[in-house]
């Protein structure tokens, strides 16, 4: 059950557009608020729990869903943490600096470790 052609072609152009840390810091700070991109992450990141607890479930419908809203978001978020960890790069005259990129990538679960163990 891929994603259809039409939707992997938008994922993979957007998350090309969105990982040049311009495109990335500017969106960020007149288009998208940081929440569409916490949004992104964490279903890029908690979408895999949600699969299985679907094919668990044997809830078809929804794991058919589920499936494709996990594949297109990751396919974003991929791009977008990169343009996210490179800010740096693009507006350092504005005080942004850059970050690991695997960091930023996994950000959902070190914030739920820090909050968990914190």
């Amino acid at each position: 059950m891929p994603l259809p052609k039409s939707r992997l072609i938008v994922a993979c152009v957007a998350s090309l557009v969105l990982a040049i840390p311009m495109v990335t810091l500017m969106s960020a700070l007149v288009v998208f608020p940081l929440l569409f991109y916490g949004l992104l992450a964490v279903i890029a990141n908690f979408g895999p729990i949600a699969i299985l607890a679907t094919r668990a479930l044997g809830l078809q419908a929804a794991h058919r869903k589920v499936l494709e809203a996990w594949a297109f978001c990751a396919i974003i978020w991929v791009g977008c943490a990169y343009g996210l960890s490179h800010w740096g790069d693009a507006g350092s005259s504005i005080g942004a600096r850059n970050s690991p990129y695997f960091e930023m990538l996994l950000t959902p679960y070190l914030v739920h470790f820090k909050y968990l163990t914190g």
